[in-house]
């Protein structure tokens, strides 16, 4: 399985600071069936839900060590899809330099 065919399982996001994002700068979340990982590109901080068990998304699972493998699993593949990302739009901009 190729890189793209491993990410198209997920769903991805991001959000630069505006008027509805505070405290942060940049925010990007991934988002599996069962799955949702939100990372504060500043901080160390996030957010890690469990959406076939809770969906309503209440409790941050986040910081609990007994979830730390499906967090690093999760933002193992952000950070592929950044990476890949860049890659395929780095020459969008080209007319403009």
């Amino acid at each position: 399985m190729g890189p793209f065919e491993e990410l198209g399982q997920y769903v991805f996001a991001e959000q630069g600071r505006d008027l509805t994002l505070t405290g942060t700068d940049m925010m990007t979340m991934i988002r599996s069936q069962d799955w949702k990982l939100v990372y504060y590109i500043d901080s160390d901080y996030g957010k890690l839900r469990d959406l076939r068990n809770e969906p309503g998304e209440h409790k941050n699972l986040w910081a609990y060590p007994a979830y730390e493998d499906r967090k690093r699993e999760l933002l193992n593949a952000l950070l592929n899809w950044r990476m890949q990302s860049g890659l395929k739009t780095a020459s969008w901009t080209t007319p403009w330099r």
